[in-house]
């Protein structure tokens, strides 16, 4: 199951243009301690940004990156591929002309690897007629792939149900007037005959059409992988969520707490009590 976390974020929240700070004068390492090559990554981007020429040093940045990325963790690349998206148009077509369109930064579709979806093949076209009790083939899913990762995992679940129960009153329904059971592995002759061996057809293609797809896609296979089976509004595989950070910084000698978003962090301690506020003390 694919999951995405806020980890990539946490490593662009750009404290300073140098990792020796981060050691030197904060605690900061501590909380990713388990990127430190992603923290380097972050800060030369952000040094893009204050460069004399920001043309030209993210398009060195994102051309050098499109080879990284082939090692990094599969979330890491997305958020990238999504800073290169929105970066500026000259610095997207003079990276695309120097990498020759690159690895990471090719467009897919949203359907893309639809094929491989098995359990969107089961639909009345190709179940089984007399099966009446919903024991052979379950119920077929009404929406389509794309969609599998934008619906709620308890929206899945009501549409499960009710196409579960619309699905065998059909089939009940139109049972009757199928004068005899047959099968699409039978000569037809009858009517109602369903293309009942679709999926298992499907079923001895899908290994090869996921090798043609890493073959044409090649590392960007694992983030397209993610985009598909990484569902946000479900909690198993969104775990994103912003840690209490407290970041200690030494500025001259003096620790000043802060937060990931440089708010200053202080303790507060009330003498302010109920008691008080009721004049009762």
């Amino acid at each position: 199951m694919s999951q995405r976390t806020i980890d990539p974020y946490l490593t662009n929240i750009n404290l300073f243009y140098k990792k020796d700070f981060y050691q030197q004068a904060t605690n900061y390492l501590d909380t990713v301690e388990s990127y430190q090559s992603e923290l380097e990554d972050a800060i030369r981007f952000n040094k893009t940004k204050v460069s004399n020429d920001v043309i030209k040093a993210q398009t060195d940045f994102f051309v050098d990156l499109d080879n990284k990325m082939k090692s990094m963790p599969a979330q890491f690349s997305a958020y990238w591929i999504n800073q290169f998206n929105r970066s500026l148009e000259e610095v997207r077509n003079q990276v695309l002309i120097k990498t020759n369109g690159g690895t990471f930064y090719n467009s897919f579709s949203d359907c893309v690897g639809s094929l491989t979806k098995q359990e969107n093949y089961y639909d009345d076209s190709t179940q089984i007629v007399n099966d009446i009790t919903g024991e052979n083939i379950v119920a077929p899913l009404r929406y389509g792939s794309s969609l599998t990762n934008k619906i709620s995992p308890y929206t899945q679940l009501l549409h499960a149900e009710m196409s579960k129960k619309v699905n065998l009153l059909f089939r009940k329904n139109i049972k009757n007037i199928q004068e005899k059971v047959s099968t699409s592995t039978q000569s037809h002759g009858d009517n109602l005959i369903p293309d009942s061996q679709h999926f298992p057809r499907i079923q001895k293609i899908v290994s090869s059409l996921n090798q043609k797809l890493r073959q044409q896609f090649k590392e960007l296979y694992n983030v397209i992988e993610l985009y598909s089976s990484y569902n946000p509004r479900s909690s198993s595989n969104n775990i994103q969520f912003v840690p209490n950070i407290d970041i200690s910084v030494d500025v001259e000698g003096t620790p000043i707490n802060q937060d990931i978003l440089f708010n200053r962090v202080q303790d507060v301690k009330s003498e302010l009590t109920t008691r008080g506020v009721l004049g009762a003390s």
